[in-house]
């Protein structure tokens, strides 16, 4: 199974989905590419090698003997709430921990990340987010950043998306 392509397919149905969701002025061919994305992802996941079906279904065949118990998982210890949360939490989805060090402001951004912001905070301008990192980029420090942020672009301290931005920007100044 070529799971690039299913990925690849994946990544675009939800680009696809996100636009049809959140944009009022979305093309009516939309709909028609989510159907095609859809069905390749249908037809992707369903290539699956025959031989290899055949080995496992003859092994499920031939073992007759108790099924061999696996040793159990130690428990994970919970995680400690964290005290940070805002009343708003199911406004924005929890972010991961971003890496400890980054050297390019661009690689601090998932996939997803960069299509959120983009649409949340540059009015879905492409040009406008990588000006703003190439901006960021040349600054020293994240108060620095922060100051542009804030009142050079006036952007709302309290916005959860811009609180999730500036998590993830503030790895760069820390190396």
């Amino acid at each position: 199974m070529d799971y690039k392509k299913l990925l690849d397919i994946t990544l675009e149905l939800e680009g696809l989905l996100m636009v049809r969701l959140h944009r009022d002025d979305a093309p009516a061919e939309t709909d028609a590419l989510i159907s095609a994305k859809i069905a390749a992802l249908a037809s992707s996941s369903t290539d699956v090698d025959d031989a290899a079906i055949a080995a496992s279904v003859e092994l499920e065949e031939t073992d007759d003997a108790e099924p061999e118990t696996l040793p159990e998982k130690p428990e994970k210890p919970e995680k400690p709430e964290r005290s940070d949360k805002s009343d708003n939490s199911d406004s924005a989805p929890a972010q991961p921990a971003p890496p400890v060090s980054i050297n390019d402001l661009a690689t601090a951004f998932t996939l997803n990340d960069k299509f959120r912001f983009r649409r949340e905070l540059f009015r879905n301008s492409d040009t406008e987010l990588t000006e703003t990192l190439d901006v960021l980029q040349a600054m020293d420090s994240i108060e620095e950043a922060e100051d542009y942020l804030y009142n050079d672009l006036a952007w709302d301290s309290e916005n959860p998306e811009v609180k999730a931005f500036i998590a993830l920007i503030v790895p760069f100044y820390s190396r």
